[in-house]
């Protein structure tokens, strides 16, 4: 303990006063005997030990109350370690970098590591000299918030309430490297690089940049003597299951304990924001293990699916999200143009087999087959696509209940053949074609006059996962005997999702309204290309139907980790497109010029979460799952384990050490002669 007054403690002899006014004012009176007084002085012994007993108390108390005065003029403190650097008094520049990345969210003392750093870095402001100068950066972004060095405590302030904690993993060597630019350009004498951060060894650079001499490096741990354990969820996937139900499917997490000792936690299974099973992991020191979940969906679609653990320090990685594709059922209409008796050369026979086929966990394709002549419009509302194989020509009611339906959101798949005319089909299905027909190119006897199949648009959904596989999906080795050429057209919006390998579109797609329609121009059966006995027929066909009907499409869903941004496209005639963040519930719209032009819109991650997308088209609000997606956080914030950043001395002055921290004492001293005080009064008044 020390004094910052000691010279007031003389008043600690004031504490006398009270004795010698209690022994001056005891006086003893001259004895008379007195028979009637001795029988009540007799009968009042135990009284008489009251009175001494309280005076002797009052003699205490006030006694007390002096020596209570005194010490707290004195004003004492008790000095404790700190972990706040020695800081000399003088002029300095001084760079405070606050980490501000994931890790930091860790909870110790019911506030954040952030919120900490913080509070130490305020106690370092307090303690510089008001001519130093001072600039406040942040790890996760080097830049800000206070990218230069000033005199202005508020600014620096002001800067320390605007630094709140992000989602995305950073290093520690930018914020340094910009540190000493900072200092080197405006501070060339040198100067101060102070750290607040946890230290852990996920953020700290292998080797320091190119340290000057004059320059001071000290690193401040606000982790210091917490525990570096943390559990997190590290994976979850989908897959279906052999249990019983029609949708199930088999949810596996992958959960690790970052600690040195051995822990268990219990699991929790979130769907569509209900928690609806629970388990149980025990988990080894360093291990990890996985948490099965088997669930049968009642509905087909898209689906939320988390899995969360039992809170630690470190929340943030607590829950992990995922976006799963329960196969439902997508309702496709085939209208036959070509029907034959012979069921190999029926128009219909290829496309059938393949959309009957077992998509995996994909979305069931259910389709209905109907000769054109037996075509009724006013079925079309139950289904969500509509394929017309080589039809020869619609009644105009028909037509008219098409684009109706197409406009309101059905897909349309136009196939070509012999029954098919250029002229006609330009005049009878006007808009609806997403260019117009010129003529049919035929190859001649040499093979090398045949086309082939050739490049995918690897960014559209429908053939994005075709795309990835080697070969195409063997695409590339389809021949194409016959095929209609296209007219340039100016309408705009056009997309050649298939090409072949002249360059001419093979799949052409426009959107109309809220519907889609793909124009496939050579056959769907044998006659004009051997494409129906190729290996990507099957999947192709599948995903145009899953295309057309708006369902989710294989790797159309993408799972993005916390600081990387999505490409949208929003449908056409969209005039708001807006954005939901599951569970925080934040919110984003664009509108406008954003939206104008068909512009594709950058969707940034900047949290955990499910990110739910809709778009206003007309008096409608449409969900837009196939652009919608879960965000994750980067693991490399889980592991705690802390580094090593060595302090650096300024040349010519010793290494940085440790400051002691007063606590300041006289407040309580205070309180108590303040308490002191009223039990005197207390005791006077009684008597």
């Amino acid at each position: 303990m020390s004094w910052l007054a000691p010279a007031l403690l003389f008043g600690t002899g004031l504490a006398a006063v009270p004795l010698i006014v209690h022994l001056v004012g005891r006086h003893r009176a001259v004895r008379v005997p007195f028979a009637a007084l001795d029988f009540l002085l007799r009968a009042n012994k135990t009284l008489a030990r009251r009175l001494r007993f309280r005076q002797r108390l009052l003699l205490l108390l006030r006694t007390a109350l002096v020596v209570a005065l005194a010490l707290m003029m004195a004003k004492p403190v008790w000095e404790v370690a700190s972990g706040l650097p020695v800081l000399h008094l003088g002029k300095q520049s001084v760079v405070l970098i606050i980490d501000d990345t994931p890790s930091m969210r860790r909870v110790a003392d019911q506030i954040t590591l952030v919120v900490r750093a913080k509070q130490r870095a305020r106690e370092l402001l307090r303690t510089i000299s008001a001519s130093s100068e001072v600039a406040v950066l942040s790890v996760s972004d080097p830049s800000g918030p206070l990218a230069l060095l000033s005199r202005d405590r508020r600014r620096a302030w002001a800067a320390l309430e605007r630094l709140q904690p992000g989602f995305s993993p950073a290093t520690l060597a930018p914020a340094l490297e910009q540190a000493l630019r900072l200092l080197q350009e405006e501070a060339p004498v040198g100067g101060l690089v102070l750290v607040l951060s946890d230290l852990a060894a996920h953020g700290l650079p292998a080797a320091l940049p190119a340290w000057p001499s004059s320059v001071a490096l000290h690193p401040i741990d606000v982790a210091a003597g917490l525990p570096r354990g943390n559990r997190a969820v590290v994976e979850l996937s989908a897959a279906p299951s052999g249990a019983p139900g029609r949708r199930s499917m088999r949810l596996s997490a992958r959960v690790c304990n970052f600690a040195r000792v051995p822990s268990r936690t219990p699991v929790f299974l979130l769907i569509d924001g209900r928690r609806l099973a629970q388990g149980e992991l025990s988990l080894a020191a360093g291990g990890c293990a996985y948490q099965h979940f088997q669930h049968s969906f009642a509905q087909g679609g898209a689906h939320e699916v988390a899995v969360a653990l039992a809170p630690d320090a470190l929340t943030l990685d607590d829950v992990r999200y995922l976006r799963v594709e329960v196969a439902g059922e997508v309702r496709m209409l085939l209208v036959n143009g070509d029907p034959s008796p012979v069921r190999q050369r029926d128009e219909l026979f290829y496309l059938q087999a393949a959309l009957a086929a077992d998509g995996g966990d994909r979305q069931r394709v259910v389709a209905r087959a109907v000769r054109a002549d037996d075509f009724d419009a006013r079925q079309l509302a139950a289904f969500d696509a509509v394929a017309l194989c080589n039809v020869r020509a619609l009644a105009a009611a028909q037509l008219a209940a098409l684009q109706r339906y197409v406009v309101g959101g059905g897909g349309l798949l136009i196939a070509v053949g012999d029954a098919v005319e250029a002229e006609r089909y330009n005049a009878m299905f006007g808009a609806l074609l997403p260019q117009p027909l010129r003529g049919v190119t035929s190859a001649n006897a040499e093979a090398a006059s045949e086309l082939h199949l050739g490049a995918l648009d690897a960014e559209h959904p429908l053939v994005a996962s075709l795309a990835r596989e080697p070969g195409g999906a063997g695409l590339g080795r389809v021949r194409v005997r016959r095929a209609f050429r296209l007219e340039p057209s100016t309408r705009g919006g056009q997309r050649a999702v298939l090409r072949y390998d002249d360059g001419s579109p093979a799949l052409v797609e426009v959107q109309l309204g809220a519907g889609r329609v793909l124009l496939w121009t050579t056959t769907i059966d044998r006659d004009w290309t051997d494409l129906p006995i190729r290996p990507g027929f099957l999947p192709l066909m599948q995903q145009v139907a899953r295309y057309l009907g708006r369902a989710p499409l294989a790797g159309a869903h993408r799972d993005v980790t916390v600081g990387m941004r999505s490409e949208v496209t929003p449908p056409p005639g969209t005039t708001e497109l807006r954005l939901l963040i599951a569970p925080e519930g934040a919110t984003r719209r664009w509108g406008g010029a954003a939206l104008r032009g068909g512009r594709v819109i950058e969707v940034l991650a900047d949290q955990p979460g499910f990110y739910r997308l809709s778009a206003v088209v007309g008096d409608e609000v449409r969900s837009l799952q196939n652009e919608s997606f879960a965000a994750n956080v980067d693991l490399a914030e889980s592991q705690l384990a802390a580094g090593t950043l060595p302090a650096r001395a300024a040349r010519g002055g010793a290494a940085a050490g440790r400051a002691r921290q007063q606590i300041e004492l006289w407040h309580a001293v205070g309180l108590l002669a303040l308490l002191l005080l009223l039990g005197e009064s207390w005791l006077t008044r009684r008597g």
